[in-house]
């Protein structure tokens, strides 16, 4: 017999060392002996909700990781605008300035700075969501065009006369 006096509403249930979440029926109904002894029990109606929970979780998971990609979104564009002023105005500098000591550092400065743009710029490409291109396509054609490319690999390397 399962205890389940312990339990409430939306509860973890452990019985044969598995675990389960567990949602209560919304009433119990007594039941007692023919003999009116007093002794009997009720009926409780327990659900496994372990798959509705799990499902929950994945949701608020995806929905967090949406969140962060448009929080690493709005931080590239805020990181973006005053960087494009770093790199033009070290690009202006460096043609300008004839100390080769300036230059040296100018040219790490606009160095750095292209780095860091690449990085925003894979930031943001990572938090878009990819662009399909759909486009209607003869099968046909595509197979004879790859089988012919495969054929001229062969015959270059003289696998297949």
């Amino acid at each position: 017999m399962l205890g389940l006096s312990h339990l409430s509403n939306n509860d973890i249930c452990t019985y044969g060392g598995i675990s389960k979440w567990v949602e209560l029926g919304g009433r119990t109904n007594p039941v007692r002996t023919y003999k009116r002894e007093g002794k009997g029990g009720c009926i409780v109606v327990i659900r496994d909700i372990t798959k509705e929970r799990e499902l929950e979780e994945k949701t608020h998971q995806s929905e967090k990781l949406a969140l962060i990609g448009q929080m690493t979104a709005a931080i590239a564009h805020e990181i973006k605008n005053p960087l494009t002023a770093v790199i033009g105005y070290s690009e202006i500098l460096m043609h300008k300035t004839v100390d080769d000591s300036t230059k040296s550092v100018l040219d790490r400065v606009y160095s750095s700075a292209l780095r860091v743009e690449r990085i925003v710029n894979d930031l943001l490409a990572f938090s878009r969501r990819p662009k399909l291109n759909r486009e209607k396509t003869n099968l046909n054609k595509l197979i004879d065009e790859a089988i012919d490319k495969v054929n001229e690999a062969l015959s270059i390397h003289r696998i297949l006369q």
